[in-house]
């Protein structure tokens, strides 16, 4: 490791204090020394210099910001189409119900002769012939 906890008499305050190993000189040589002890702006400086201070950190930095706000499949298209795929999942999934509740009440008209005149009873208002029938439609309360 490049720091060391020290305190020594040029530093009021416990800071940390770089040993002299070979990473270290490359801070040393790009004259960021203050004394024995280094501060948390040399710090700073040191590894800005050293990782965000290069083409290689500024062409990720580009391609970041390519490929969230400037390509065709944007983040911001990667959420809508996200959201359509759960919309028609939604969908799929209640017209499939719907299907199996159509396709049992199908068979329950196909073969039961007392479904089927409930259902021409309910639906088509159908009657026997001695019969008379009242339809009651009820207005809404608002």
């Amino acid at each position: 490791m490049c720091y060391a906890p020290a305190c020594s008499p040029s530093c009021p305050t416990p800071r940390l204090l770089i040993v002299n190993n070979p990473t270290c000189k490359n801070f040393l040589e790009a004259g960021f020394s203050a004394g024995n002890c280094t501060t948390f702006a040399n710090t700073m400086r040191y590894f800005f210099l050293k990782y965000i201070n290069n083409r290689y950190f500024y062409t990720g930095l580009a391609f970041i910001i390519w490929m969230a706000f400037f390509d065709s499949d944007n983040f911001r298209e990667q959420m809508r189409l996200s959201n359509k795929i759960d919309r028609l999942d939604q969908q799929k999934h209640f017209y499939r119900t719907e299907i199996q509740k159509n396709k049992s009440s199908l068979n329950a008209l196909k073969y039961d002769t007392t479904q089927l005149e409930k259902y021409a009873r309910e639906k088509y208002f159908m009657k026997k012939d001695n019969e008379d029938i009242y339809v009651v439609i009820r207005k809404e309360k608002k």
